[in-house]
């Protein structure tokens, strides 16, 4: 696919993308509702108010204006499901302006005959949550039906290290059900949730990557791309990589992924409204949205520079914003900047297995963090 750049000659260096599938990707957040209550799910924090609804008009606006810019359309939520009706139009809409639409959901409110309604309204890639062994093989028949009727099957974890004992055997189901895509997210409570305890810790988090690592390569061949959030990455690595490289781990830095909610407010950097990167409103500041969907300003996402040190870091560049936390928290309490780790936005994740058909630069946990572990003993 031909995409459009804000400065072609800028992207000379740009690899094919190691995690391409999030590359002008905008996130609609249809609902607020949810039929479960993750805790550690971000929507939590999103409620939207009754004025605060998407309606057709307004869905087909947004996707007029996407259009435009080249982007694809994921609907997530809340639970989107929890409005079927506007799932399919919305989904019958994109199709006819030939922007490619996916869906991401927790899964319970799917059945067959909803799968097939799915693609006939021109869904073409269906993510859903399973954080569990269990809960893979409970959807196995599902991601089997939706592979038989031409729909590319994901699936996103939520990694809890009491979940560790199961990466092998949720590989061999998504193997045997033609599964495209595995999204691995680290478990992130919000603010002052109660289960906060049970989030891995920055060392916690690398070594579970890592012994994921080993399990996939020793795994041999794997049908299934992988890809991981490494939510930390050592400054010392990030040193190393091409501009274009570092730019691809931080996703909001060129808004290729945007994030849209019902009040018009249009976001990056992956995170909700109270700590997003706000670019503009579709609604109410058209031209500066327009501007903006292309390329983050500068001054909205910073990123540290190898050298710098934490306090001076922290007192002139960060200011309570770190690399993607906005809003009322005053720091992201993943970074560690004195132990040579920083924050990187969660949603742009790297890549361990490229599946069947998947292209890109394998970014291995063991690569990404072998500086770390040499200084720090990780």
């Amino acid at each position: 696919m031909n995409r459009q750049y804000p400065d072609p000659a800028k992207e000379v260096e740009r690899l094919s993308a190691h995690h391409g599938g999030s590359d002008r990707m905008a996130t609609l957040f249809l609902t607020s509702a949810c039929n479960l209550k993750c805790p550690y799910c971000y929507a939590t924090e999103n409620t939207f108010s009754a004025d605060e609804q998407w309606t057709m008009p307004r869905i087909e606006r947004v996707l007029d204006l996407l259009k435009t810019k080249g982007f694809r359309l994921a609907l997530g939520g809340g639970e989107p499901l929890t409005d079927i009706p506007l799932v399919l139009e919305t989904g019958r809409q994109a199709t006819i302006r030939n922007i490619p639409i996916s869906l991401l959901t927790n899964g319970y409110m799917l059945t067959p005959a909803l799968l097939r309604d799915l693609r006939h309204a021109g869904f073409n890639w269906i993510q859903v949550s399973a954080d569990s062994q269990k809960e893979v093989a409970h959807f196995e028949p599902l991601f089997l039906e939706g592979s038989r009727i031409g729909l590319r099957m994901a699936v996103g974890t939520v990694l809890l290290p009491q979940r560790m004992k199961d990466i092998r055997g949720m590989l061999e189901i998504m193997a045997r059900a033609n599964i495209t895509g595995w999204r691995i997210l680290r478990y992130t409570p919000l603010d002052h949730n109660s289960r906060i305890q049970q989030a891995p810790s920055n060392e916690e988090w690398i070594n579970m990557l890592l012994t994921v690592e080993a399990i996939v390569r020793s795994s041999g061949y794997c049908p299934v791309q992988i890809r991981y959030e490494p939510s930390v990455a050592p400054l010392s690595w990030l040193e190393g990589l091409s501009q274009a490289e570092k730019l691809d781990v931080c996703g909001g830095r060129r808004a290729r992924r945007v994030f849209l909610y019902p009040d018009g407010g249009t976001y990056a950097c992956g995170l909700p409204r109270r700590k997003g990167i706000s670019l503009a409103s579709f609604e109410s500041d058209l031209e500066e949205w327009l501007q903006h969907i292309d390329h983050v300003p500068p001054d909205r996402c910073l990123f540290p520079e190898p050298d710098a040190q934490m306090q001076s870091y922290c007192r002139d560049v960060c200011r309570g914003g770190c690399v993607q936390m906005r809003g009322d928290s005053p720091c992201d309490p993943r970074c560690a900047l004195d132990h040579g780790l920083v924050p990187v936005c969660c949603f742009e994740k790297l890549l361990i297995a490229t599946g069947i058909s998947g292209e890109g630069r394998l970014f291995y946990p063991s690569e990404v963090f072998e500086s770390w572990r040499s200084n720090y003993g990780g």
